[in-house]
């Protein structure tokens, strides 16, 4: 056990976060102090922080950009999801926030891995019920499928848009 240098409670080591230059190898705060105090200071320094990300950005937009596409191909769910976020928002539907690694370990549960509608790789995320016909944006209305078949899906309710395709997916399979 361990004590917070903030709150001062007893804590387990694994609620702290590790630091190598410190003696037991382990901040003096607990992960959850310290988020907070990040996070208060995000909000009062705000416009000091975007401020500074784009002085960055402007120095050097490759190196930037290169980044950026690192990021993007090794967090490819993660990814997908910044985008069913923004058009979660846009749309005013509702949901419970969840991460990439929630949505991973849930898929690995109900033992999804590629697209749940033909035998081809997972290269997005389909929303069973759309947005934009009441769905929310939750685990169990999200599923893995390929692009071909999340782009035909488009906003269609599964049960108008599975008669049509049926043939296609039989012969894909």
């Amino acid at each position: 056990m361990k004590a917070c240098s903030k709150c001062g409670e007893s804590k387990p080591p694994a609620d702290f976060a590790r630091n190598s230059r410190m003696g037991d190898g382990l901040n003096p705060a607990c992960k959850v102090c310290r988020n907070r105090q990040n996070a208060d200071y995000r909000a009062a320094n705000s416009q000091k922080i975007a401020a500074r990300k784009r002085e960055t950005h402007a120095a050097n937009p490759a190196a930037q950009a290169a980044w950026t596409q690192a990021w993007r191909a090794s967090n490819r769910t993660a990814h997908r999801l910044q985008g069913h976020r923004r058009r979660v928002l846009l749309a005013g539907a509702s949901g419970a926030p969840f991460s990439a690694d929630d949505l991973a370990r849930d898929w690995q549960v109900r033992g999804l891995s590629g697209c749940t509608y033909c035998p081809g790789p997972f290269e997005s995320i389909d929303h069973i019920v759309p947005l934009n016909r009441g769905g929310k944006h939750e685990m169990s209305n999200l599923v893995p499928a390929c692009t071909r078949c999340n782009s035909s899906k488009r906003d269609s309710m599964l049960t108008d848009w599975l008669p049509q395709h049926t043939e296609r997916l039989a012969g894909e399979s």
